[in-house]
């Protein structure tokens, strides 16, 4: 391992007065695997609360303690994520949850299948946001952790968009067909 650390684990005892003995192990490659640990999680932790997508993740095996709240989820619905991660939902939103949320959740785990869908929601400013929501069910393949990572994408100005489109859409076949360019059949 020439130009490589060296990790070595180090145990003393006293056997009398005057003499010691050393246990010496070398953890090069336990170490080694405990940095490039650190290292990935670092970097998915960054890549996760850096995602332009409001995502969260709950630890299925913990009462759905949150794991995950990037960035993105705590401004859409200004909490910081300092005070959820490792909370349960109940200890911090109560009742204002909807069934529709809490079946659509329970369907992910059960059936361990994607879910996406559109909801409208309201933060605690009162702003109303048009989300698109999709959950999934993410497993350990050898062992029985299970998360549920939750994304939405606030697709409210899209959606005002689409409808304005819709609007001048009617009014050029309204227009169209009072000139006589078109004729409704």
């Amino acid at each position: 391992m020439q130009g490589e650390s060296l990790y070595v684990s180090v145990h003393i005892a006293y056997y009398d007065k005057n003499h010691v003995l050393g246990f010496v192990r070398n953890i090069s490659d336990i170490e080694n695997e405990r940095i490039r640990n650190e290292r990935s999680n670092f970097f998915l932790k960054s890549l996760l609360d850096n995602l332009p997508i409001a995502t969260i993740v709950k630890d299925i095996n913990d009462r759905g303690k949150y794991l995950v709240w990037n960035k993105k989820a705590a401004e859409m619905v200004n909490t910081d994520a300092s005070h959820i991660i490792g909370k349960r939902e109940e200890d911090f939103i109560g009742k204002e949850r909807t069934d529709f949320l809490v079946e659509a959740e329970r369907e992910v785990i059960e059936n361990g299948k994607p879910k996406s869908f559109i909801k409208r929601f309201t933060n605690r400013d009162g702003q109303t946001k048009i989300l698109s929501i999709h959950k999934a069910l993410v497993c350990f393949p050898k062992g029985n952790e299970r998360w549920l990572v939750s994304s939405s994408l606030d697709i409210t100005e899209l959606e005002m968009q689409r409808k304005q489109i819709e609007l001048m859409n009617r009014h050029y076949m309204f227009v169209m067909q009072a000139i006589g360019l078109i004729s409704w059949t």
